[in-house]
C-alpha cells in the first residue's frame, strides 16, 4: 500500500474514484492536486519550528515503527493530541516533520488497550524464543504478524 493510498484509507485525502475491494481501474488511486495540497496545509499549520535536533523527537517513519501508522499518526495530529509537533529547518516536508516518541507511545499503548499476555508469557506458551515474538509484533516486516 502507497502512503497515499493509506492517507486515503483513513481519510485524510480522497481518491477521485473511491479505493474499494482492490479494484483496478484508471483513475482509481489518483488524487487530486488540491485536495492533497489542503492535506499539508493542514499537517503543517500552527507548527512550532525547530533549528536543530531535539532530543526525544523523531521522524515520522520513526514515531510509526511499531506505534502504529503514518497516517493515523498524522490523525492524531491534526486531532490536536500532538501538539509539540515541530518542524525541522522550517522546511514544510513530512520528512522535515518531528514528533515526541513518549507522546507517540502513550497514544499507541492508549489505542491498544491494557497489555494481556506479556512477550516471556506468549513465547513461553508457544515455545519460542521472545525475540521471535517481537518480530512477530514488529509492523515494519511483510509477513503474519501478532
Amino acid at each position: 500500500m502507497t502512503q497515499a493510498e493509506a492517507l486515503s484509507k483513513h481519510g485524510l485525502i480522497t481518491s477521485i474514484l473511491p479505493i474499494a475491494c482492490e479494484e483496478i481501474g484508471q483513475t482509481q488511486g489518483q488524487f487530486s492536486v488540491n485536495d492533497l495540497a489542503q492535506c499539508m496545509a493542514n499537517v503543517f499549520c500552527e507548527t512550532r519550528n525547530s533549528a536543530a535536533e531535539t532530543e526525544g523527537f523523531v521522524t515520522l517513519r520513526a514515531a510509526a515503527k511499531g506505534a502504529g501508522s503514518t497516517a493515523e499518526i498524522l490523525q492524531w495530529h491534526l486531532g490536536g493530541r500532538l501538539a509539540e509537533t515541530r518542524l525541522l529547518h522550517g522546511i514544510r516536508r513530512l520528512d522535515h516533520r518531528r514528533f515526541d516518541i513518549e507522546v507517540i507511545r502513550a497514544l499507541a499503548k492508549e489505542r491498544r488497550g491494557p497489555d494481556l499476555n506479556r512477550i516471556t508469557l506468549v513465547a513461553t506458551m508457544l515455545g519460542i524464543e521472545p525475540d521471535s515474538v517481537k518480530r512477530l509484533f514488529d509492523n515494519s516486516i511483510d509477513c503474519p504478524r501478532l
